[in-house]
Order: structure tokens, then C-alpha cells, then sequence
């Protein structure tokens, strides 16, 4: 609903290698054959050696230099058709998101994300990019927090009833998707030059061609207080169903989803150390498949590693503390803004959990409250 044919086609035709370059992974690679190419001419050039050695060391010096500039030549290849097939979705992804609303954001992840992100290594990283690229290209309708709101609860559900391979796939999609949210959330200038004009910020649901004036955007702090969400709600699915779950395979896929994602989730300094004393008794107790062990022992260790870079309880009521830029807004509820004159959304009567405050804007909660006062 509110999403276009064409881009639930150019999201499934799409593979990882159109989308991402590994320019690391080129350099790293590059690096290494440069060294053997070095290695190997001064091989050539050492005094005494035989003709038959000499020889040997100029083809494999010709060989290194071969492969030296096809990987060049690959990569040079790879990066300019991915700027290439990046030019083209920038110039479609205005018609992605027709009707943008909460019912489009979890169709997209229930018919977009959730079928493809346990298939492999590569979708999940796919997916994992694939959001990245939506707010790297500006795209008008997709809305970041509710997104997250929605697969957070949504997608963690998989890891209960899943296979252990599927369970490590996923917990590879969790450690990337988070990544990029905590680079965010520890950064505030980036995560600033990153909001700048960029429609995947806004707070709510706004329609095409509306008043740039009735705009909210998503501030820093609420973007925090999103995260600090995320991974509660994230954990809390992992450890009912499977980290204080009597079902050893659910046990198990909750461990490997976590081994996973040690460098992004849990983050929290509260989290991560709930998750290293269950992982410590697990080991401990011994009652659990040597296999489940091994895994939670390997969860203790990852996580110990990552200490110095957890939020600690301190950062956390320092961000709570930070100065609000306007009226208090929920990071668990995007609403649905659509303009109308005053005069004649005076003479309508609201529906059930609308809003018509002063001035010309009617506010529609896609989930009404009734505990909610009902003035903006």
C-alpha cells in the first residue's frame, strides 16, 4: 500500500555489487599483491642466483603485475557502475513512496525487507545498504524512525523460528543496520549534515508539495531516545524468546544472531552486561549443548571487547537532559500530516484521533491515544 511497482521490482532486481563499493576490500587486496610484487623482484635481482630461479622469478613478477592491474581495472569497472546504477535510482526514487504513510513503511519491510534478509550473507548486507542508500539518496517518503519502529518489532521475531544459519544471517543484517545508527547517534555532526534537507528526517508523514513551514524534523536527542528504543525493544524480543527461553534451539539462534552483531548491539552498557552474565552462566552451568556453550562463550568474550565503546547509564541521562528544540515528540509514533484551509476543516468533523489545532494543519495519529490529550 503506497509503494509503487516499480520499486518493489528495482529493490528485487538489485543485487549487493549494484548498490556498494568495496573500495576497502580493493585496497586491502591491492596492498597485499604489491607486497608479493615486491617480494618477488627483489627475488630476481639477488646476486648468484640461478638462471632456471631467475627465470621462475620474472614470470611470477609478470604474473603479479598482471593481476595488480586487472584488479585496478576491476574496480576502477565496479566503482563507476555502481555510481552509474546509483544516478539512475536517484533519478526514480520520487515515484517510490506514492502514498507515504505507516501502513507504506511496514509494507515495505514486511514485503520488501523481511523476505530477503534471512536468505544469505549478501541479502542481509544487501538490505543493510539498501536503507542506507535510501537516506544517502534523499528519498521523499521514506521516513527513518518509523522504519525503524517497525522492523525493530517486526524482524526480531524471525530469530525464534528460524534455522541457525538464518539466525547468524540476520544477526549479520542487525549488526549493519545498527552500525550505521549508532555512527549517527555518536556523531552529532554528521548526523546533522546528514538531516540537512533530507526528507528521510522528517518527524512525520508530510504530503508532496505541503508547507515547508509545518515541517518537523527529527533533532538529534529524539534520535538517541530512538536508538536507546531500538535496542530495548530489539533485546527484549531476543531474550523472551530466546535467551530465557527453555528451548534449546531458540536458546542457541538468539546466541548466534547476538555473535553476530557484537560490534553494533548491545551498545547499551546496561544490555551488553545482562547479555554477558546470562552467556556466563550458560557456560558455567554446563548444562547446555557443548555447541550452545561455545557460542555463549564466544558472546562473553566479543562483547568484554567492546566495553570502552558501550553507552553508559551517565551518557544516557546526559542525552535525556539535552535541550529540546521544540515541543516533545514520541520516537514510537509518526503521524500523518496533510494540509487543509482553515475554514474548511473547520466545518469537518474529526474522526476518531484527529486533531485540528489552530492554523492549517489537520494531524491524523496512525495509532490514536486515547490516554493522548487531545491538543497539539
Amino acid at each position: 500500500k503506497g509503494l509503487s511497482e516499480q520499486f518493489f521490482f528495482t529493490f528485487w532486481r538489485l543485487d549487493l555489487s549494484d548498490i556498494v563499493d568495496p573500495a576497502s576490500a580493493y585496497t586491502d587486496k591491492l596492498s597485499a599483491v604489491s607486497d608479493l610484487l615486491k617480494s618477488a623482484e627483489e627475488e630476481s635481482k639477488k646476486p648468484g642466483i640461478s638462471s632456471r630461479d631467475q627465470r621462475k622469478a620474472a614470470r611470477e613478477v609478470t604474473r603479479l603485475t598482471d593481476l595488480k592491474q586487472k584488479l585496478s581495472s576491476e574496480h576502477a569497472a565496479h566503482k563507476e557502475h555502481v555510481k552509474q546504477v546509483r544516478a539512475v535510482l536517484a533519478a526514480q526514487n520520487s515515484e517510490w513512496f506514492l502514498e507515504p504513510s505507516p501502513e507504506a513503511t511496514l509494507d515495505f519491510v514486511n514485503h520488501f525487507i523481511r523476505p530477503r534478509v534471512i536468505v544469505s550473507f549478501t541479502d542481509a548486507l544487501f538490505c543493510a545498504h539498501f536503507i542506507r542508500l535510501l537516506i544517502d539518496l534523499k528519498t521523499p517518503g521514506f521516513q527513518l524512525l518509523d522504519f525503524f519502529n517497525r522492523w525493530t518489532s517486526e524482524l526480531t521475531q524471525v530469530v525464534s523460528c528460524c534455522s541457525e544459519r538464518e539466525a547468524q544471517v540476520f544477526g549479520t543484517f542487525l549488526s549493519e543496520s545498527m552500525a550505521n545508527v549508532v555512527e549517527m547517534r555518536r556523531k552529532p555532526k554528521i548526523y546533522e549534515e546528514m538531516m540537512t534537507g533530507n526528507p528521510v528526517f522528517h518527524r512525520n508523514y508530510y504530503p508532496k508539495g505541503g508547507n515547508p513551514a509545518l515541517i518537523k524534523w527529527t533533532a538529534h536527542p529524539e534520535f538517541q531516545k530512538g536508538h536507546t528504543k531500538w535496542e530495548g525493544r530489539i533485546y527484549r524480543e531476543l531474550k523472551s524468546n530466546g535467551l530465557e527461553s527453555k528451548d534449546p534451539q531458540k536458546l542457541k539462534n538468539a546466541l548466534l544472531a547476538i555473535s553476530r552483531a557484537t560490534r553494533a548491539f548491545p551498545m547499551l552498557a546496561r544490555l551488553a552486561k545482562d547479555v554477558i552474565i546470562k552467556a556466563d552462566a550458560i557456560v558455567s552451568q554446563g548444562t547446555d549443548p557443548a555447541d550452545t556453550r561455545e557460542v555463549a562463550a564466544q558472546v562473553g568474550s566479543a562483547l568484554r571487547s567492546e566495553r570502552g565503546r558501550w553507552f553508559t547509564e551517565e551518557q544516557l541521562k546526559t542525552a535525556k537532559a539535552a535541550p529540546k528544540s521544540g515541543p516533545a515528540l514520541r520516537t514510537d509514533r509518526a503521524r500523518v500530516v496533510a494540509e487543509e484551509p482553515a475554514a474548511k476543516a473547520a466545518k469537518v468533523a474529526p474522526k476518531p484521533g484527529a486533531v485540528i489545532p489552530t492554523g492549517k494543519r489537520v494531524v491524523i495519529d496512525d495509532e490514536p491515544d486515547p490516554k493522548r490529550k487531545k491538543v497539539e
